[in-house]
C-alpha cells in the first residue's frame, strides 16, 4: 500500500510552483483478497460510513500487482457498495487545482457509474457524473445534468482516466490515457469527493468494474503575485442562424496577489484576432470583471469557434498561463429551404407575465426578420381591448396560461423558450413553399383582398388547407382598457425588456402593441381545398376577402399571415407581406400627393418618388415599428414629381416604418430592409 495524507510543496508539470494541500495514493497491493476497503484504512470511506456500502480487495483483475478495488452490482437500484474517494480534509474546495487520476477496468457487459460531489457532505451537489453502457458508450454532465461530453470508453481492458480540474478559473477537464474527451464549466464550481458506486441503467442491471491506483493531489489557490484567470466565456445567443448575430463577454479573475493595473487581451472569431489593453483597471485580488467583445459575432460554418485569452498582465507574461484562455461554440442553424416559422402569442393587457411574451415576440422580429412570423393573439378575459376569441379558439389546445406561444400549432411554450424551439422548427422541411401572392386593401370600401398560393414539395395526400390572418402592428389606445398590467415593475423580478423600469399598470398612453391579431379569414384553421392530393410541382391558391374593416383599425401597419396544413392541424409552412393600400382608381394614393417606393424590399438602398400637386415642403423620416426615429431628412420646398434616394446600408433586416410629410398631410408606409 502506498498512501498519504499530508501538507507539503509539490512540484507538477501542469501545477508548477502551487502549494499542495492535500494528497492521497492507493494501489491496494498491501490488502489481502477480500478485504474490505473502509475497514483496512482510514481515508477512503463508505457513503454515511454505512458498513453495508464497503466494497471488496479483489485479485481478479490490476492494473498494477495484484490488487484492485471491485465494485459490483445485480440490483436494479444498484449498490449496495458505495465508496466515498475525499479530496479534501475539511469540506468542498472552490479555487484552486485539483488533479484526479485512477485507472478503471469496465467488466465486458457492464455498466460503470461514479460522481464527483460538490457539496461538504455527501448527496449536497452532484458537480459531474459518469456513465458508461454495456455498449461502452458514455455521458459526463456537469452539475445541472447537461452533456458535457459522450463518446465510447474501451471495455475489458485498463483506461487511465485523468480529471484535471481548475475550480479558481473554473475549467473542467477530463481525459482517457492522456486524451482529452471533456472540457466545460461547471453550473456549480466547486468539488468535495468522488463517489463510486455499480448501478446499471438498462436491464439485465449488471455493473462490474475495478479502480486502481488511485492518485489525488489538491492545490492551493496559486499565490503568484501577478496572475489572472479566465473564468468563463458566455456567448448571448450560441444557436444562429448563418449570418446572424450575438455578442460575447468573459469574465477574468484577480487570482494572484497584486492588484492589476492593466491587461492585455485578445478576442479570436469571425475568423480574425482583436487585440486590446485595458488600463486603469484596478482589479484587486479576488475580484472579478466581465470584458465584453469589441465587435458583433456573425454565425457563419466557417467560424463557429469565439475564444479569448489574456495575453499579459500588468505589463509582463501572466505567471500561470494553464488558466488564461477558454473557448465557446456557436451552433449554426440552417433553415430548411423556403420554410418559416409562425409562432402565435396567447396574451391579454390583464396579464401581468405577458410583457415577457411581448419582448420576445419583438427580439425574434428583429432577429430572424426574413424567417419568424409572430402573431399575438389577445383575449382570455372580458373587456380585453383588443381580443380575437375566434382566433384564441383556435390555439386552445395547446394554451393552459397566459403568456404561451404556440409554434407552427404544435406545442404550447413559455415565450422564454421561443429561439429554441423557433431553431429546432426552422430546419424542418416543408410539404410546401407559401406565398401570399395578393394583399391589397381598399381605402374607400374598408375591404381586404387577399390570395395564398402553396407549391408542393413533395407528393401529399389527405386533407389540405390554406389559411389567412390579419395583422396590425403598432396598435395604440386612447382608453385606459390598454393599460398593461406589469408583474415586472421595480425590477425584483429580473429585467424584462425594459419593463422593469416601468410601472404597474403600464399607463396605456406609452404602450404600443405589436403583433395584433385583428381577424382571420374564412375559418382560424385554414379552409379546405378541393383536391386532397397534390403531386410535386403542383400549385393550389385560395382567395380570402374580408369586408367591412373597421376604421379604428390601421391600415398603414397591417400585415397579412398565410398559412397551409397538410392532414393534420399543424401548421405546415407560412409566409407573410404587407398589404398595397388602394384607392378606387387602384393607385396608391391621397388627393394631393402621390408616392411610390421601389425597390421595397430592399438592400442597401431605394427610391422614394413622390409627387406634389403644387410646392410645398417635403419631410422624409425612418421609424422602428415601436416609433423611434432612425433617419431623418428634410427637403425643403418640392415642386411635381421628386425622386429622393434612400441609403441605409447601417439599419438592420426588419420592418420599418416611412414617414412622408407634405405641406400639412402625413403618409405612412412600411418598408423592408432585406
Amino acid at each position: 500500500m502506498i498512501r498519504r495524507l499530508l501538507i507539503y510543496v509539490f512540484t507538477l508539470l501542469a501545477y508548477s510552483g502551487l502549494a499542495q494541500e492535500f494528497s492521497l495514493s492507493e494501489n491496494f497491493d498491501s490488502y489481502k483478497d477480500g478485504d474490505r476497503i473502509a475497514q483496512v484504512q482510514d481515508v477512503i470511506r463508505t457513503w454515511g460510513n454505512a458498513a453495508a456500502a464497503d466494497a471488496p480487495i479483489s485479485s481478479e483483475v490490476s492494473h498494477s500487482p495484484s490488487n484492485a478495488l471491485k465494485l459490483a452490482t445485480t440490483a436494479q437500484n444498484g449498490g449496495p457498495s458505495d465508496i466515498i474517494i475525499p479530496f479534501s480534509s475539511a469540506g468542498k474546495h472552490t479555487e484552486g487545482k485539483l488533479r484526479v487520476e485512477f485507472w478503471m477496468y469496465i467488466a465486458p457487459d457492464n455498466e460503470a457509474y461514479y460522481n464527483f460531489q460538490g457539496g461538504d457532505a455527501e448527496g449536497d451537489i452532484w458537480a459531474t457524473q459518469f456513465f458508461s453502457k454495456k455498449d461502452g458508450s458514455f455521458t459526463i454532465e456537469d452539475s445541472e445534468r447537461n452533456v458535457k461530453a459522450q463518446g465510447t470508453v474501451p471495455m475489458g481492458q485498463w483506461v487511465k482516466t485523468t480529471w484535471k480540474i481548475n475550480l479558481t478559473s473554473n475549467f473542467w477537464r477530463c481525459y482517457f490515457d492522456d486524451q482529452l474527451v471533456a472540457e466545460f464549466g461547471n453550473v456549480k464550481n466547486a468539488v468535495s469527493m468522488a463517489d463510486f458506486y455499480p448501478v446499471a441503467q438498462e436491464a439485465p442491471y449488471n455493473s462490474l468494474f475495478y479502480i486502481d491506483d488511485l492518485n489525488v493531489a489538491y492545490y492551493l489557490p496559486d499565490s503568484t503575485i501577478d496572475n489572472a484567470a479566465v473564468y468563463d466565456i458566455a456567448l448571448a445567443r450560441s444557436g444562429l442562424l448563418e449570418g446572424g448575430k450575438t455578442t460575447a463577454s468573459a469574465t477574468i479573475k484577480n487570482v494572484g496577489l497584486n492588484a492589476i493595473t492593466s491587461i492585455e487581451t485578445k478576442w479570436s472569431y469571425n475568423g480574425q484576432s482583436y487585440n486590446k489593453t485595458l488600463d486603469g483597471v484596478n482589479l484587486g485580488s479576488g475580484a472579478s470583471m466581465e470584458i465584453n467583445a469589441p465587435e458583433e459575432i456573425v454565425a457563419s460554418k466557417d467560424y463557429k469557434e469565439v475564444s479569448f485569452e489574456i495575453v499579459s498582465v500588468n505589463g509582463h507574461m501572466d505567471a500561470d498561463e494553464t488558466d488564461n484562455k477558454k473557448t465557446a461554440q456557436l451552433t449554426i442553424v440552417v433553415p430548411a429551404p423556403y420554410k418559416k416559422v409562425l409562432v402565435e402569442e396567447a396574451t391579454g393587457t390583464w396579464c401581468g407575465w405577458c410583457p415577457r411574451g411581448a419582448v420576445y415576440m419583438d427580439l425574434m422580429t428583429e432577429l430572424y426578420p426574413d424567417y419568424f412570423v409572430g402573431v399575438a393573439v389577445h383575449g382570455g378575459r372580458a373587456g380585453e381591448p383588443m381580443a380575437n376569441e375566434e382566433h384564441l379558439s383556435g390555439i386552445r389546445d395547446y394554451v393552459d396560461g397566459f403568456p404561451k406561444i404556440v409554434t407552427m400549432r404544435s406545442s404550447g411554450n413559455d415565450p422564454l423558450e421561443i429561439e429554441g424551439l423557433f431553431s429546432q422548427r426552422i430546419q424542418e422541411a416543408p410539404t410546401a413553399k407559401v406565398t401570399v401572392t395578393k394583399a391589397q386593401f381598399n381605402e374607400d370600401t374598408r375591404t381586404m383582398s387577399v390570395t395564398v398560393s402553396a407549391e408542393f414539395l413533395d407528393n401529399v395526400r389527405g386533407t389540405i388547407k390554406l389559411g389567412a390572418i390579419m395583422v396590425e402592428d403598432s396598435v395604440t389606445g386612447d382608453n385606459p382598457a390598454y393599460s398593461q398590467v406589469n408583474y415586472y415593475a421595480g425590477g425584483s423580478r429580473g429585467k424584462m425588456g425594459g419593463y422593469e423600469n416601468l410601472p404597474n399598470p403600464v399607463p396605456y398612453s406609452q404602450m404600443v402593441y405589436n403583433h395584433v391579431s385583428r381577424s382571420v379569414f374564412g375559418n382560424v384553421k385554414g379552409v379546405s381545398a378541393k383536391a386532397r392530393k397534390a403531386i410535386k410541382g403542383d400549385i393550389i391558391t385560395q382567395d380570402f376577402e374580408l369586408t367591412d374593416v373597421p376604421e379604428e383599425w390601421d391600415e398603414n401597419h397591417f400585415r397579412i399571415v398565410g398559412f397551409i396544413t397538410v392532414k393534420s392541424s399543424k401548421i405546415d409552412n407560412v409566409d407573410q407581406a404587407y398589404p398595397e393600400l388602394i384607392t378606387a382608381s387602384n393607385d396608391v394614393r391621397t388627393e394631393e400627393t402621390s408616392v411610390k417606393i421601389a425597390p421595397n424590399p430592399f438592400d442597401d438602398h431605394t427610391f422614394i418618388t413622390v409627387g406634389v400637386k403644387g410646392t410645398k415642403e417635403v419631410q422624409i423620416r425612418v421609424s422602428s415599428i415601436t416609433g423611434q426615429t432612425l433617419l431623418q431628412r428634410d427637403y425643403g420646398k418640392v415642386t411635381g414629381k421628386s425622386v429622393f434616394p434612400l441609403v441605409a446600408p447601417e439599419l438592420e433586416k426588419g420592418v420599418y416604418l416611412l414617414n412622408i410629410r407634405v405641406g400639412e398631410e402625413k403618409i405612412v408606409k412600411k418598408i423592408v430592409k432585406k
